[in-house]
């Protein structure tokens, strides 16, 4: 049996492992839930405690959830840096691949001018070969004069010097140019190497971004099944309460005096909040379980019970006065709940609806909108009553 509260509630691989773990123990608490919701014993469970231990679940999810989305944002900032690194080593390596193809067009420009040169140098050790094989009368007879033949000699040996020379030096640009392309082309073996890296880099974090989102979305599921639950206990608390207050009947909740208000007058209940009052017996909120107790207390024994909390504290405060058996002109409590539940016993007898010994109860807020409602409870559904 079910009554409203004394008050109204304020409404890498390593991380893979981790994540993983994680994941399964929160579908262990998911399918716990499930099997407690779908027990055949339900109607025995305390459905305000389910609720709560439904809503800290959902809480722990939102938390994991928003945890999962974190990480999905930095994972996401993290893929996009290595992106961006990639790009950066793409520029160099394409920056590279010019200058690589520019030496390579040097080292032919150079070969095309060494083999010019040494067609040249052919034709002058051709003729230096030829004016060896000719004597020197031969070649004085062929010149002009002795100063003719001399300028031929210095000139063919000035032209075999400036071509070994000019050969030399192609060949020593080849060399070095052959040299700086070996070093562009390693440099661009490591490049591509570090890109190749910072792909499969990328490639992981992906790998993990997914299984981030996956998780991130498997948790919004749990949380939409969670809520689901809620509102499925929500429903059959309601109706058990509708079916338990079948034999309860309304009346007037100001007779002996119970101003409606705490004003004296009658007013609109407000089921998110309650109108708070100063009254000889207490301040509290009107038309509330507690508040109606503790003006049946004060009436009747003249004492404040004003300031013992909500309902489910009340046996703490006054456990001098706890008993087990009810009477008449006693306070009836249960605890369960978040703020448990009192009533007013005006009488003591047999709950003709069920035939098990009951109290008859005056009471407010059992229908959680602030009404007021009389007649029989089984004593089997309290915890305890309190003698003032």
């Amino acid at each position: 049996m079910r009554f409203h509260h004394g008050s109204r509630p304020k409404t890498s691989r390593r991380m893979k492992t981790r994540l993983s773990i994680l994941f399964v123990a929160a579908v262990f608490i998911v399918v716990g839930v499930a099997q407690t919701f779908n027990s055949p014993s339900v109607q025995a469970v305390d459905y305000d405690q389910k609720i709560r231990e439904l809503q800290a679940q959902v809480d722990s999810f939102n938390s994991r959830a928003k945890e999962l989305a974190a990480q999905a944002d930095t994972l996401n900032n993290k893929i996009a840096e290595l992106q961006n690194q990639q790009a950066q080593i793409q520029v160099e390596i394409n920056l590279n691949n010019a200058k690589r193809d520019e030496l390579t067009q040097q080292i032919a420009d150079n070969e095309a001018k060494l083999r010019a040169q040494s067609e040249a140098l052919g034709k002058t050790l051709a003729d230096i070969y030829y004016s060896q094989k000719t004597s020197t009368l031969d070649i004085l007879l062929n010149s002009n004069s002795v100063s003719d033949y001399v300028d031929k000699a210095s000139r063919q040996s000035s032209m075999k010097d400036g071509l070994t020379n000019s050969v030399n030096e192609i060949n020593a640009l080849k060399k070095r140019l052959n040299e700086q392309k070996t070093e562009v082309e390693d440099l661009l073996a490591q490049q591509q190497a570090q890109k190749n890296m910072l792909a499969d880099n990328q490639k992981e974090q992906q790998q993990i971004l997914d299984q981030t989102k996956g998780q991130e979305a498997t948790y919004q599921q749990m949380i939409a099944d969670s809520q689901k639950k809620i509102q499925e206990f929500r429903r059959i608390q309601e109706e058990l309460a509708r079916s338990n207050n079948a034999n309860f009947y309304g009346g007037d909740g100001s007779k002996g005096g119970y101003p409606l208000d705490g004003l004296g007058r009658s007013s609109g209940f407000n089921p998110n909040g309650c109108l708070y009052y100063s009254a000889p017996w207490g301040g509290t909120c009107a038309r509330q379980c507690v508040s109606y107790v503790e003006w049946k207390v004060y009436q009747l024994t003249g004492i404040k019970a004003s300031g013992s909390g909500n309902a489910n504290r009340w046996h703490i405060t006054f456990s001098s006065r706890d008993r087990s058996a009810p009477r008449a002109n006693s306070v009836a409590y249960w605890t369960r709940g978040t703020y448990g539940h009192v009533a007013w016993v005006e009488a003591v007898g047999t709950n003709p609806k069920s035939g098990r010994p009951g109290v008859y109860v005056s009471q407010y807020n059992a229908d959680w909108n602030g009404n007021y409602s009389e007649g029989w409870v089984d004593v089997s559904q309290y915890d305890g009553f309190l003698y003032f």
